[in-house]
């Protein structure tokens, strides 16, 4: 018998499927989804690179603060870091 973990363990990014069904039925543009997506995936693979958390309940401001920081740091447009 496997396991059921609780959503506010589970990995962020196996969240993402569930989240672009959400979107969908509360009638979000294609376009919309996919730009939400590519920032749900750029997030995620933040996390992992930099050895965060990526439970859905264990990322706190601090992990969110560090990401925006760091595209900050890249010199990235304010509306590219505000998108985010």
């Amino acid at each position: 018998m496997s396991e059921i973990k609780s959503p506010a363990m589970a990995p962020l990014v196996g969240l993402l499927a569930d989240w672009r069904i959400s979107l969908r039925a509360r009638g979000r543009s294609l376009a919309t989804i996919a730009s939400y997506l590519s920032v749900g995936e750029s997030f995620t693979d933040y996390l992992a690179a930099n050895g965060m958390p990526d439970g859905a309940g264990t990322i706190a401001r601090e992990h969110v603060e560090q990401y925006l920081a760091d595209m900050r740091d890249r010199d990235l447009s304010p509306a590219t870091v505000a998108k985010h």
